[in-house]
């Protein structure tokens, strides 16, 4: 949605390279975003997940308006899965995977 994921600085290359995979249709089928804590590798994923599931991008933002973006906003999209470590682990886990299919 626009400027509901704040972009750090050192993300607009990488926010550049991945509307041009977009645009080209050359995405992978599933990014891995790599990094120490603290470097704002959510919040890119978060922009992509708006990104690609927009109905009105523009200028390579999603619209933050449209059914789709609402839906996200609110945490009731329902191609939106958000799974992450829990805070006792340092890694997903396998039975957590299950659990979450």
């Amino acid at each position: 949605m626009k400027h509901a994921h704040p972009m750090y600085p050192w993300q607009k290359p990488a926010r550049a390279a991945l509307n041009q995979a977009i645009d080209a249709s050359q995405l992978g089928h599933a990014p891995m975003f790599l990094g120490p804590p603290g470097v704002g590798k959510r919040s890119l994923a978060r922009w992509l997940a708006a990104r690609l599931l927009c109905q009105d991008v523009g200028d390579g933002e999603s619209c933050g308006k449209c059914h789709s973006c609402q839906l996200l906003g609110s945490g009731s999209h329902p191609d939106f899965f958000d799974l992450a470590v829990l805070e006792d682990k340092t890694e997903i886990v396998v039975d957590q995977v299950r659990g979450f299919i």
